[in-house]
């Protein structure tokens, strides 16, 4: 069977788990008219939800990437490499997909978009209890009721990695089970490794 995008060259801790196959299935399935991507790197989930409006030509859909690229100091990767990714998979230029590429912060750029206007937030930006109630709590408004919210992360595993206990982060766990965000969302957590925690918002 032929792999929805050309993977080669392209790095993200989903790859083992193939969570793109998910990230497709959910575009396909929501075929949400605005998304919104928190920390793309090379694009290894947006080429995928790319790709699903790319095999549905009757839906369309605006893909807001937001990452520093470049600017970030712990993973590096140009802006420049992952429009190449888009370009070489033939998903840079679709007609019923228009992609934006924010060369900002989660946190600068949340403004930009007004309440209630995404319907699918994907938030994967070095992932921590603390980091998500900050980046939850900016975007909260911005997802429509009855949008979704994907988190990398969740899992018990990954809140034992290295980094999260050297530097004795939060636990995303604590964040998930916070009165909060169980009065917000209803969610369930895909385990295999980085995990990722899939919500729906329903208030």
């Amino acid at each position: 069977m032929k792999a929805v995008v050309e993977l080669q060259g392209i790095e993200s801790s989903y790859i083992e788990s193939s969570y793109g196959d998910f990230f497709y299935a959910i575009a396909q399935l929501y075929k949400p008219q605005r998304i919104v991507e928190l920390g793309t790197f090379m694009g290894y989930s947006a080429l995928h939800m790319a790709a699903a409006f790319r095999d549905c030509p009757d839906s369309k859909t605006h893909l807001s990437l937001v990452d520093l690229w470049d600017n970030y100091p712990f993973r590096h990767c140009s802006l420049e490499t992952t429009r190449e990714n888009f370009k070489k998979n033939k998903l840079h230029n679709l007609k019923n997909c228009e992609i934006s590429f924010l060369n900002k912060s989660a946190y600068d750029v949340a403004d930009s978009f007004d309440n209630g206007s995404v319907d699918l937030l994907h938030v994967d930006i070095s992932n921590d209890g603390q980091s998500q109630e900050k980046t939850i709590s900016l975007w909260h408004d911005k997802i429509r009721e009855g949008g979704i919210l994907l988190m990398e992360g969740g899992s018990p595993e990954r809140d034992k990695i290295s980094w999260m206990v050297e530097y004795n982060k939060t636990p995303i766990a604590d964040f998930l089970n916070s009165s909060w965000f169980k009065a917000q969302y209803e969610f369930v957590i895909l385990c295999p490794y980085p995990s990722l925690t899939f919500a729906r918002r329903i208030k």
